[in-house]
């Protein structure tokens, strides 16, 4: 079992750094190939000291998620109130950016916990399966927002709408934003934009929705 470091923060911060590096190694080696040294490795630990941080492999996993997880309903609380005198236009932007955002900085962790396979898999699928739940619940509501308000057309189903969204937004973990010729994450942030006004726009996606 890991040790306690007594520096809370030193310990936050490893820790942070710790699932991040391994995150890398599990995506380009594999889980199953990446070892403890390897990780201590990167971060110019000795195997010994890595456990006064985590405990094994499988609980760097479970940090990644953690970790992950807590940024997303952190984000989606904190848009909440911030965006709560925002038209449902403003705040959809502020939601794309954001996600994006947090995408971009947790890529290899997002794109390792969405590519997991046995044995984590089994272990994983349903909280990943949750977490996106509840994204889309945000996204929908402030879709419903919009409805209610006139700034989208009634024809939108919101909750379909989420769902594209979302996975829109997923692109950049996946890194087949380059499929639509774009070079870098302004460009993604303003075509993700375009294609959701395209989807809510009471005119038929005439104006872009930065506007």
């Amino acid at each position: 079992m890991a040790q306690r470091v007594k520096n809370k923060t030193l310990l936050e911060g490893r820790k942070t750094e710790v699932i991040k590096n391994a995150a890398i190694l599990f995506v380009s080696k594999g889980y199953n190939d990446t070892t403890m040294d390897d990780i201590a490795a990167t971060l110019n630990l000795s195997k010994a000291s890595i456990y006064n941080y985590v405990d094994n492999k499988l609980d760097i996993v479970r940090l990644i998620y953690d970790h992950y997880d807590q940024l997303q309903r952190e984000f989606f609380q904190r848009i909440e109130i911030e965006t709560k005198n925002m038209s449902a236009t403003e705040a959809l932007n502020a939601v794309i950016e954001g996600e994006i955002a947090i995408l971009d900085k947790w890529r290899r962790q997002a794109h390792f916990l969405n590519n997991l396979s046995f044995p984590l898999k089994p272990i994983y699928t349903k909280k990943m399966h949750a977490q996106v739940r509840y994204i889309q619940m945000c996204i929908t509501n402030l879709l419903k927002k919009g409805i209610n308000n006139k700034e989208f057309t009634d024809k939108l189903n919101p909750e379909l709408t989420a769902m594209i969204l979302l996975d829109t937004c997923a692109y950049w973990s996946r890194g087949h934003w380059y499929l639509k010729g774009i070079s870098n994450r302004k460009e993604f942030i303003t075509f993700v934009k375009n294609y959701t006004h395209e989807l809510i726009s009471n005119r038929d996606g005439q104006e872009s929705i930065d506007k």
